[in-house]
């Protein structure tokens, strides 16, 4: 097999060009054997109701017959390369280099979207003049059920106390973003995704928005979930670069609390020293103290939390869950309905 395989749309001379009505959105593909999954984050791009799209397949040289599966829609993609890589970001970081668009979303071979995602993006981009978005997701397991919505949490600083502002599936970057922050280190395997999401809303030249809705559908079976404790290790590398303020201790504390929800003793005693740190925000306090209240800490008093405040936002919470559980079970009788 030679070195270096490409194709597509754009090598026999068919380009896509920007419109300042409808602006040019590259989509990205990175991918190595998932010949299984693939052919499905294909159509769900091809069936976008957004048209002015540019797609980019980039692949590792992989061996399995995903190859194969490209050249088989090779008139639906804008352009693909096939060659050894050095990593996930390495491909990502390519695919980037290789686009054209105004706005670029990286979407995982394994993943998909939902057919009106990239027009709900763009349409909130163009309203609210941002520079990237995020939105809600379904998370779909190995039968590709829905199990759990993954909500949008935080396009602040408070993200690197609450960590995932939300899933990089769901964003659109504009090209002037990337040229801010940069394209994906390379030097982390897993969870470069999550520092370059830090970088963006710690950022304050950039403008973020949201979409309220589910775009995308996240699989369970990524790399970051099968390599949990790796993922785990690069999180807490990437919190200290952001939080150097912080101690191994706090931080090792920090990410087993929100990522495992383990929350005893030690874990307690250190998220206090966190809070009493003059480097942290009052967001970011005010949200790891909900947090923990949540867990059941009873300390809360003295960092201006009342017992009517606490009622309050369990109440709240407790009728949330309701409501997320009644929501969950309508989208997937949904989700199995039109999917049949």
């Amino acid at each position: 097999m030679p070195s270096r395989v490409e194709g597509g749309k754009r090598v026999r001379g068919l380009s896509k060009v920007d419109d300042s009505r409808e602006p040019l959105v590259s989509i990205v593909t990175v991918v190595r054997n998932c010949k299984e999954n693939l052919q499905r984050a294909i159509d769900s791009v091809c069936k976008q109701t957004y048209k002015n799209i540019e797609y980019i397949i980039v692949d590792g040289q992989s061996t399995d017959g995903t190859l194969d599966i490209i050249k088989r829609n090779e008139d639906k993609i804008d352009y693909y390369l096939s060659e050894p890589d050095t990593g996930i970001y390495n491909a990502m970081n390519k695919g980037i280099t290789l686009s054209t668009g105004q706005y670029i979303a990286l979407l995982n071979a394994d993943d998909w979207y939902r057919e009106d995602a990239v027009m709900l993006a763009v349409n909130e981009l163009l309203r609210t003049g941002a520079d990237y978005s995020g939105a809600d997701e379904y998370m779909v397991n190995e039968s590709n059920r829905i199990v759990s919505l993954y909500g949008i949490k935080f396009f602040d600083e408070t993200a690197i106390i609450a960590q995932n502002p939300c899933n990089h599936g769901t964003m659109f970057v504009s090209r002037k973003a990337y040229e801010v922050v940069g394209l994906y280190d390379e030097n982390y395997r897993i969870a470069s995704d999550f520092k370059l999401q830090l970088q963006l809303v710690t950022n304050a030249c950039l403008k973020p928005c949201i979409v309220y809705e589910p775009i995308h559908y996240y699989s369970l079976q990524g790399l970051s979930t099968v390599n949990r404790e790796e993922t785990l290790n690069e999180v807490r590398d990437i919190i200290k670069e952001f939080a150097d303020y912080l101690d191994d201790a706090e931080v090792d504390s920090l990410v087993k609390f929100m990522h495992q929800q383990i929350f005893d003793q030690n874990i307690q005693g250190n998220l206090e020293k966190i809070l009493n740190k003059p480097e942290v925000s009052d967001r970011q306090k005010e949200y790891l103290i909900c947090k923990m209240m949540e867990a059941g800490y009873k300390g809360y008093e003295k960092y201006g939390k009342t017992k009517t405040q606490k009622r309050s936002m369990m109440i709240s919470k407790w009728k949330n869950t309701i409501k997320y559980r009644l929501r969950l079970r309508r989208i997937n009788a949904e989700y199995i309905t039109n999917s049949r």
